[in-house]
Order: C-alpha cells, then structure tokens, then sequence
C-alpha cells in the first residue's frame, strides 16, 4: 500500500526540513519521498540531499528551474511505479502525523472515489496557528452547482465536478491523495497553467470519479511572504486563462459545459464578495488606495457574474 510523496522545492531551504521532518513523522510508514530541487539557488539541493543520503525512502533531484507543475510532473515520472498513491507536499506545507494514514482510510472507506482531501489550518512562517483563521471555512464551504442553483455541499457527501466548477476549494495540494491509477489515466499537469494547474488537475479527476471529503485537518498551512497565493493580479490572470481552456475543451459534454458556464459565473459573484472583504481589510488599516481598487475588481468581478463576461 505504498505512497509516493512529491515535493517541487524551489528556494526553500528556509522551510523544506520542516517539510520533510513532517513526512518522516507520519504514522504511516510505507512510503517513498521524492524532493524535486526547482533550480533552486539557495541550500535546498544540499538540504533534499542530505535527507536522502539519511533515508533510503527519500530521493533528491535537481532540475533547472521550470515551473512548480514541471517539477511535480518530473516527481511523478520517477515515483515508483508499484505505489497506489500519489501526494504533492508544496515544500513550505507541514502534515500532521496522521495525515497519510487518514486519506488512505478515507480512499479504503470510498473504493469508487478518485482522491480523498483534508482540511488545512493556518499557521505563520514560524508554523504558529494564526488568529482569526479562515482558510479552513473556505476550504468546507464547498459550493456546487444543483441545476442553476448554488449549493453548499453537505459534510457527509463528496467533492464533486460541479463543485470544481465554481471554485478551488483545496487551496494546497497537499491536502490530497490521488489514486495512481486515476492520475495515470489524466495524465500530468498542465505546466502553461502556472499556479492554476493544481486546480486543473482536480476538475480532469473529477470528470472520472468523486474525491471522498475527509471533514478534519490534516496539513497545516504555511503563510508568509512568500506565498505564491497571494499575487492576486496574477491569480486573475491565470484563472482567466483556465476557464478560457475549459470552455474550449472539443470533449467535453454538453451538459458539463453549462455547469462550467455557470460555475465561471457564480465564480465571478464569490470573487467579488472576496474582493469586498479584502477592500474592508484595507479600510481598517488605512490602507486607502489598495482598498478602492479591491472595490474596482469587486465591481468588475459582479458585473461578470451579471453579464457572464468572458464566456464563449
């Protein structure tokens, strides 16, 4: 019942051991780690080394630096072939000791089930849970779509297609395990899709099955500076971008296609509620210009749930 565990690192020798010590904690015993040095310039390639001339479970590789997707793609390519499942452990993402034998329980419990997920907790760069912490209710607020309606999921039922649709609601992929036979079958990630490929990759999985919904946390999820997530131009960008690949899919059916268009629209309605939240924020810390131009992208962003702006 062997796991292969994948960890692109790039940069990340400030919280990679922690990472690792996570890994070398779990419950479960049957697994192997595979560290993906990114082109990285700082220690991160003598830090996976060292780990993996310690371990015989654990493997390090450095590649030039191409992308996160690139590097998780290249883990996969060199996981055993033998393992059942597959986890990608962003390198500044901690598990609880748990945390694999939890997932495999929930994919034994669900023999029809693509992936199971877990729930995050926040913590700070010095992995202290944060105050006022949100990231777990956004994570079980997962909104589906039931005809033109929009729905909270029930905790006793699984992450489906139409809830992928409206939104990501697994911010990390750490918090999944995926059956290798179910990867196999979608194949890698799309490496164009930089920051959004995870997201990517879970609506190609859903199209063959459920991911059974672990309602615990099982990582905890590093906030800092650093953090890709936070660039939300960027993440703007990006999601345009996969909903434009989405919508041109010659595959896909009829029927998913409109819950895509839906889901792209009631995406645009929970974009704006976020911005306006974020604009809020701002407020209260007399951060004034960024404030108003939350308050723009929350107008553009309802005006593209009103008008479906962006669709084909």
């Amino acid at each position: 019942m062997r796991t292969s565990v994948i960890i692109p690192a790039y940069n990340a020798a400030r919280f990679l051991a922690d990472t690792v010590e996570s890994v070398l904690s779990q419950s479960a015993r049957d697994w192997e780690l595979l560290i993906i040095d990114d082109g990285s310039q700082d220690r991160t390639g003598e830090i996976a080394s060292q780990y993996a001339e310690k371990d015989p479970r654990i493997q390090s590789f450095s590649l030039p630096n191409a992308g996160v997707a690139a590097a998780r793609n290249a883990g996969f390519q060199r996981s055993d072939r033998q393992s059942q499942y597959i986890c990608y452990l962003d390198h500044d993402d901690v598990w609880i000791p748990d945390a694999l034998e939890s997932l495999i329980g929930a994919l034994q419990a669900q023999p029809d089930a693509v992936a199971a997920s877990g729930l995050p907790e926040s913590v700070d760069a010095n992995c202290r849970p944060l105050p006022a912490d949100d990231i777990q209710l956004y994570c079980r607020d997962r909104f589906a779509l039931d005809g033109s309606k929009l729905i909270r999921q029930p905790d006793d039922k699984q992450t489906t297609f139409d809830c992928f649709a409206v939104r990501n609601c697994i911010i990390t992929p750490g918090l999944v395990m995926i059956r290798r036979s179910a990867h196999e079958r979608c194949g890698q990630f799309d490496e164009s899709l930089s920051g959004y490929d995870d997201w990517d990759m879970w609506l190609r999985l859903s199209r063959l099955g459920e991911f059974a919904y672990l309602n615990r946390v099982v990582l905890k999820y590093r906030l800092h500076d650093a953090n890709q997530s936070r660039a939300h131009k960027a993440m703007d960008k990006r999601e345009r971008q996969l909903y434009s690949k989405l919508f041109s899919e010659t595959t896909e059916s009829p029927e998913r296609l409109l819950q895509l268009r839906r889901g792209y629209r009631y995406r645009a309605r929970l974009n704006s509620q976020d911005r306006i939240a974020w604009a809020a924020d701002a407020f209260r810390k007399h951060n004034t210009v960024e404030a108003i131009g939350q308050v723009r992208h929350a107008i553009i962003m309802y005006w593209r749930y009103l008008t479906g702006i962006g669709l084909r």
